[in-house]
């Protein structure tokens, strides 16, 4: 069975991050270890002495871009070649077995990364194309395979919650100037590479929407200063547009 890196980022949410994690540990996938990148000095309230753990503290406000660029790299030392990428907004509701998803992937050296159902958010699973000087267009996908008797659908980008070759994300990291606006980048610049993503519904956990005031303060920055650092990198004036 190979081993994954459970890649888990917390920033301003504290009493958000202790429920959260408090699922990953009821809802322990086997053979990995859990890789927590801490604004919060949350820290001394975690323990469980069966639990695979690891906690770093990053610099306040660094981002989540950075957040990730550094777990990913700290789980890449210790030789995790997949990394589930989770946030403290994200609650487990289950156990899964991973192992057939991974297989999956391995089929493929273009395989970057698979995404799993996010309840309670959005749907974000679709095809991306750039339109220039305007925006990115985001197509519903229709093509499906079944492996192992899981469905998967081709894409370009999915939801923040995500199985991934290590591998695949040190080649296209996020980038850190897009601290809290990095989504669409990240997926665009996996799409430039030619990787492939996938969705499946195999996997699923639960979004929990908590944005405390403190939270909140930071978080609107997403769309004043660093969209406007996206709209500038690809020199379009909008963000995206949803394609039915």
């Amino acid at each position: 069975m190979d081993k994954i890196a459970i890649i888990y980022t917390t920033f301003l949410r504290s009493e958000l991050a202790m429920n959260t994690i408090s699922s990953i540990i009821s809802n322990w996938i086997p053979n990995s270890k859990l890789f927590i990148g801490d604004q919060n000095k949350i820290a001394g309230k975690i323990y469980d002495v069966n639990l695979n753990f690891e906690i770093f503290s990053l610099p306040f406000d660094c981002g989540l871009s950075y957040a990730r660029n550094y777990l990913i790299n700290k789980a890449n030392e210790e030789g995790y070649k997949y990394c589930l990428i989770t946030a403290d907004s994200i609650e487990f509701n289950s156990i899964a077995n991973l192992q057939p998803v991974i297989d999956f992937m391995k089929k493929d050296d273009l395989t970057a990364l698979v995404g799993f159902k996010l309840n309670n958010r959005v749907s974000w699973e679709y095809l991306m194309e750039l339109v220039p000087g305007k925006h990115f267009n985001l197509i519903k996908p229709t093509e499906t395979i079944e492996d192992n008797g899981i469905k998967y659908t081709e894409c370009n980008i999915v939801k923040n919650f995500f199985l991934a070759k290590t591998e695949a994300l040190l080649n296209v990291p996020w980038d850190n100037a897009l601290k809290m606006h990095e989504h669409e980048d990240f997926f665009w610049r996996l799409k430039q590479k030619t990787y492939k993503v996938f969705y499946t519904d195999y996997f699923s956990a639960n979004y929990i929407d908590f944005k405390p005031p403190e939270y909140l303060k930071y978080r609107q920055r997403m769309y004043s200063e660093f969209r406007k650092i996206f709209q500038e990198k690809y020199k379009i004036k909008g963000w995206v547009k949803i394609i039915k």
